[in-house]
């Protein structure tokens, strides 16, 4: 696995392994959260082996969402480790994949918390149920009573807002407690409102930004001693948003005047600016005049014709296991 935020490795923050809070790089961490290619690239050219961390029994298919999301919150969360325990409370308003991730976190890091789950969405706080939350609130003033109510009044110990909006905000100032925290990771671009009262006195108010790669293999260990839990499963890729099979497509039986290519070839289209479609074993891939790639290696192209919707084709292209015949050439 690829630790994200690449440092400079000499400053005092990197040599405590803070890459992300690198002092060269304007106080965080560059890499891939840094302008840096690679996120969604078939290879990535990492600048040092101290950035690779070994998955050992990881399925990476599980384990990739751990650099980013569970990174992250594991970080936000163990920064906060000193307040939590028996009789205390962290709410993580937010149920979307790093909320979740954010639930498992302090299950595991302080399974004697009370982690109370806040979304708008029922759906969402089903699974952060699952999860490991207590108890699992629609967001709204009702929440918010709820949790004044299980806390004597006090208010969580730890409150993690993964959504940063101006609601979100207001809500996590709300039930914050005195000599608490409020952790901001959302990155909504909320304002959260400050006055003398607002947040509860002393409570300390903290945006962390990813997390240190030592943590990262923290991270790793806890996920294979959880490997086995269903947390999630695997859609092939060109299946659409929230798990609706891409519709199928008839495969012309002509093939490429080249040579079918693999799924991974790269096949640049060289007529046309209009928008269209091919195929690759069922696989929808989508070009204009530009590049097309394999299920392993997506891509969407831009040309004067705008981005690319599915299904689009035009007269005379043909799908087939390359590409039409007049309109390809084959790259190694």
């Amino acid at each position: 696995m690829i630790y994200g935020p690449w440092g400079c490795g000499v400053c005092a923050n990197c040599r405590e392994g803070r890459e992300n809070y690198c002092q060269k790089v304007s106080g965080r961490g560059g890499g891939l959260g840094g302008g840096h290619d690679g996120g969604m690239a078939e290879y990535l050219l990492v600048p040092a082996a101290r950035f690779l961390i070994p998955l050992g029994t990881l399925d990476p298919r599980q384990a990739a969402p751990l650099s980013d999301a569970g990174l992250t919150s594991y970080h936000a969360v163990k920064r906060s480790l000193h307040l939590l325990g028996p009789g205390s409370t962290a709410v993580v308003i937010g149920a979307g994949g790093l909320g979740q991730m954010a639930v498992q976190m302090v299950r595991a890091l302080s399974a004697a918390t009370t982690v109370v789950a806040v979304d708008t969405d029922a759906g969402k706080l089903e699974t952060a149920k699952r999860m490991g939350a207590d108890e699992v609130l629609l967001s709204g003033e009702e929440a918010v009573t709820r949790i004044k109510d299980m806390t004597g009044q006090q208010g969580a110990q730890l409150v993690l807002d993964m959504v940063g909006i101006d609601p979100t905000l207001r809500m996590a100032a709300q039930v914050a407690r005195v000599l608490g925290h409020l952790t901001i990771v959302g990155l909504g671009g909320g304002a959260l409102p400050v006055n003398f009262s607002s947040p509860p006195h002393e409570c300390s108010v903290a945006s962390p930004y990813w997390g240190f790669l030592p943590e990262l293999m923290e991270v790793i260990t806890l996920a294979t001693a959880a490997k086995d839990q269903d947390v999630g499963r695997a859609l092939p890729l060109g299946t659409r948003q929230r798990g609706i099979p891409a519709p199928a497509r008839r495969q012309d039986p002509r093939p490429c005047r080249h040579h079918p290519p693999p799924v991974s070839t790269v096949i640049k289209v060289t007529t046309g600016l209009v928008p269209w479609a091919v195929t690759f074993g069922g696989d929808v891939m989508e070009a204009v005049a530009g590049v097309i790639a394999g299920p392993g290696r997506w891509r969407t192209a831009q040309s004067a014709a705008g981005v690319v919707t599915a299904g689009v084709s035009v007269p005379g292209t043909v799908t087939c296991a390359g590409l039409t015949n007049a309109a390809c050439r084959c790259l190694p």
